[in-house]
């Protein structure tokens, strides 16, 4: 181990890595690739895109991530407060593309870009450029007075619905905004406001499903998903052949994994029983094959991970940078706790992946991203401190 000598030294000649963390997301990625491997491994068998192509993709994909996530991890973070307005102007930008030739549709909804072959989802670069705007946004406006915590709480409402109705995205366009309420929280003086916003926001959510559930007729909402999800989510079992199948067998996954799992690779759920194995419900699988045990140590690492950031936040160097800390932690919370919460029937299905673990090219970049951003709030904040 390494003596507090050569710490401080280190620390102060600008390299300080939080290596803890850094271990922490390799694991996450380490135990994804093995999860991934172990869905693709079945569908290389039945063709010629299956475990090559997939896991090429995402390993080129981690690659590509990390290299960015060590260059952005010595940028300096004042650099991305100078742009100011620019950033709600990015996270609008890709939005708009979705109506150009670049737009990629899958599964019936176009939340793509297809740029030089490569599909990017345009909510993760909206959920970035928001945390960027508005992190600089809350510093500047005055949080003490009704009036400004107002102006503060629905300035994210333009780019909530420019996800929501062009990308037809409602799960990103809630993560954006949760995002931004966990900003606005941590930034306001007056603790009493936000008591009241938390306390609205979970009448309202208990309130719309409740209103749901007692008031409307499902056979009137044959057409809208979002409303028949909410039904299937109180009621799976009469829903097992609709909407509430994916979650039906994503508890069958996690109550035949037992306490230690069938497995790697003995998944059952996975062979096109579940849909969405390796995004949405890749904590289902993973559970059937490593157990409940298995799932804890996830979610332990998740934990330490978020701790970690939380560390991050509470030694930033200046309130912008505490700010967009706070805004990177709230993502990885948020949809940790959906994605997880969606896979073991506490919520309706949200349609929310589990970072690191999930399938996906772009996500695991911006992931990435948020990771050297954060790194280089800890080496500011360390450099400051020491």
């Amino acid at each position: 181990m390494e003596n507090d000598r050569t710490k401080k030294d280190r620390k102060k000649s600008g390299i300080y890595v939080d290596f803890l963390m850094l271990l922490t997301v390799l694991v996450l990625i380490a135990i994804g690739m093995v999860m991934q491997y172990s869905i693709q491994a079945f569908r290389g068998s039945e063709a010629e895109t299956g475990i090559i192509a997939a896991l090429g993709i995402q390993f080129i994909a981690t690659i590509l991530g990390l290299a960015v996530m060590i260059a952005v991890a010595f940028v300096p973070i004042a650099m991305y407060k100078k742009v100011d307005w620019i950033w709600y102007l990015i996270g609008f930008l890709p939005l708009f593309l979705l109506f150009t030739p670049l737009a990629k549709t899958e599964n019936g909804a176009t939340r793509w870009l297809n740029l030089f072959g490569v599909s990017v989802q345009v909510a993760e670069i909206s959920k970035i450029a928001m945390m960027f705007f508005y992190a600089t946004f809350l510093c500047k406006i005055k949080l003490d007075n009704i009036k400004g915590f107002l102006i503060a709480l629905f300035t994210p409402a333009p780019m909530f619905l420019g996800v929501l109705l062009i990308s037809n995205n409602l799960s990103s366009a809630i993560i954006i905004y949760g995002i931004c309420v966990v900003m606005l929280c941590i930034a306001c003086p007056k603790k009493s406001y936000v008591f009241g916003l938390i306390a609205i926001i979970v009448l309202a959510f208990f309130g719309l499903l409740g209103g749901i559930l007692l008031f409307l007729d499902p056979q009137d909402w044959q057409d809208d998903f979002r409303i028949l999800r909410v039904f299937a989510w109180a009621d799976p079992e009469s829903y097992s052949s609709g909407k509430g199948y994916q979650v039906m067998q994503a508890l069958y996954a996690i109550g035949s994994g037992g306490l230690f799992g069938k497995g790697i690779g003995k998944s059952i759920q996975k062979l096109e029983y579940m849909p969405e194995a390796e995004n949405d419900m890749i904590f289902a699988v993973l559970c059937e094959e490593l157990g409940a045990f298995g799932g804890f140590v996830v979610l332990v690492l998740f934990a330490f991970m978020i701790f970690r950031f939380l560390n991050v936040v509470n030694h930033a160097k200046d309130l912008y940078s505490a700010l967009l800390a706070t805004g990177i932690m709230a993502h990885f919370s948020i949809q940790v706790v959906l994605n997880i919460a969606v896979a073991t029937n506490l919520i309706p299905n949200t349609g929310v992946s589990l970072p690191f673990i999930s399938d996906g090219g772009s996500a695991m970049v911006f992931l990435l991203i948020e990771v050297g951003l954060m790194m280089a709030i800890a080496r500011e904040g360390t450099k400051r401190k020491s």
